[in-house]
């Protein structure tokens, strides 16, 4: 329950858990709900607005927003680069930066090329992708 991960930090330090441990995070999402009016029909809406990484900068325990949700073009937008995830993630597929860049951007192309189908072709989509693999 935060608006942000600024304040997901500041309610685990609240909590008593010690920034060494919060520093263990991988990321912090946010989402949000709200109730829209559209065309005369009240719905409420869930969305992730915000991905972010805590981190330990010279000052000490830090969140880089690595994508917020752009309310006003209705996409999300990155902000800031991963320091801590992209790390992580190479050494675990032992993959250089290049190497796990070219991948994210593979894996991007992909899911953007099936984001207007339905469920069932999203699901028999992503399992071909994996058959593939």
């Amino acid at each position: 329950y935060a608006q942000s991960a600024n304040e997901a930090v500041l309610r685990l330090r609240s909590m008593g858990i010690p920034d060494s441990d919060i520093g263990a995070i991988d990321a912090i999402i946010v989402q949000k709900r709200w109730t829209s009016n559209i065309a005369g029909a009240c719905r409420e809406e869930r969305r992730v607005i915000e991905i972010s990484e805590p981190y330990f900068d010279g000052r000490g325990l830090s969140c880089n927003a690595l994508y917020k949700w752009d309310f006003a073009r209705g996409k999300f937008a990155a902000c800031k680069e991963s320091v801590k995830i992209s790390e992580k993630i190479s050494r675990s597929f032992s993959l250089s930066g290049k190497e796990l860049s070219r991948e994210l951007t593979e894996r991007a192309r992909f899911l953007e090329g099936i984001g207007g189908l339905g469920q069932e072709e999203f699901l028999g989509e992503i399992r071909s992708y994996w058959e593939y693999r």
